[in-house]
């Protein structure tokens, strides 16, 4: 027995059993063993529900709808503001604003229509009709404001208090308005010669209860002073393309001329029939091109001093006096009703 245990045993000193006394990390007992790692096969993705869109594409169609919008409002503001120098003047360029709007309408098509029929069951779908509808009524409202308000509209502007309205179908005669209240009737008549001679044939009363007949309205305006005749000429005379003439209540008080060509200028001496001070004022326009009775109404800004002074609108509404002066608030308003002419008579 004792000779079986020395062959199965092996002697081992205590020394052998002690842990080594090396400063490294303990080695493992497995450390002798080759391990492989172990990778498992990747899990497939679930397959993605029917009618699946990235959310990309709903952040590309919001911003595609604001756009579009943006657009439309664009369309709305220069149809209604016809004064903003822009590529896309109706009026000063028309072929480009056609161009901006037949765009607007063929893309508008394509988001609301051609994109309805390619997504027929998608959310985009949803998107895209729900957009068509908040267009519509939010266009359809710009528009009934825009129409009914007149924000653009010089009428309705404060630094004009004389405004001038053309009776419809009637280019020989218009009414002159004072802070929004009818005053005065204008007549105005071809003289020959080239001559067109414009002057205030009638006043506007107002019924006095208390007196029992129609009276004056008591409105601001100089009547001792104001111009009241206006001769325009369009035969060039002292270097320029016309003159003007203007009486107050039949005394001589105004000589002018003008030219219209690159830009419109008034330049003209005005004498006060009272205090015989003369004071000469020039206003033009800085468009590069204003529009006498061709295609449209008179489009024209006349300014002096940095100061708008008139503005005709291509409608039948034409505004003065944005300097306060309204002795000659009138003075360009017989060159505005022959284009007026002009433009009826096409």
């Amino acid at each position: 027995m004792q000779k079986f245990d020395l062959i199965q045993e092996p002697r081992v000193s205590y020394k052998s059993w002690r842990k080594p006394r090396s400063k490294g990390a303990p080695v493992s007992p497995l450390s002798q063993y080759q391990i492989d790692e172990y990778t498992p096969p990747p899990i497939p993705k679930p397959p993605r529900p029917p009618g699946y869109i990235h959310p990309l594409v709903y952040v590309v169609a919001l911003l595609w709808m604001v756009g579009l919008g943006a657009w439309t409002a664009c369309a709305i503001w220069y149809h209604y503001n016809l004064f903003p120098e822009s590529v896309i003047n109706p009026i000063r360029h028309t072929p480009s604003y056609y161009i901006f709007t037949c765009t607007l309408i063929f893309t508008a098509i394509i988001t609301h229509v051609i994109l309805c029929c390619a997504f027929p069951r998608s959310s985009i779908w949803l998107l895209s009709v729900a957009f068509c509808f908040l267009y519509t009524a939010i266009t359809w409202a710009a528009i009934r404001g825009l129409s009914g308000g007149k924000p653009f509209d010089c009428a309705n502007m404060k630094r004009f208090p004389v405004h001038v309205v053309l009776q419809t179908g009637k280019a020989e005669a218009c009414n002159v308005y004072l802070d929004n209240n009818v005053l005065w009737g204008l007549t105005h008549e071809n003289i020959g010669d080239g001559s067109y001679r414009t002057y205030i044939s009638s006043e506007y009363l107002v019924w006095d209860p208390k007196k029992h007949k129609y009276v004056d309205q008591g409105l601001p305006w100089p009547r001792q002073t104001a111009v009241t005749s206006v001769v325009t000429s369009l035969r060039p005379a002292s270097g320029a393309d016309g003159t003007v003439m203007g009486k107050c209540h039949g005394y001589p008080c105004l000589t002018g001329r003008f030219w219209t060509t690159p830009n419109l200028v008034f330049e003209w001496t005005y004498t006060n029939p009272l205090t015989e001070m003369n004071t000469t004022t020039k206003i033009s326009s800085d468009e590069g091109r204003w529009y006498f009775g061709q295609e449209h109404r008179p489009l024209v800004s006349l300014k002096g001093n940095g100061t708008e002074y008139f503005r005709a609108q291509s409608s039948d509404t034409v505004c003065s006096a944005g300097d306060g002066n309204l002795e000659t608030s009138l003075v360009p308003v017989g060159l505005m009703m022959v284009a007026e002419n002009k433009y009826n008579g096409r």
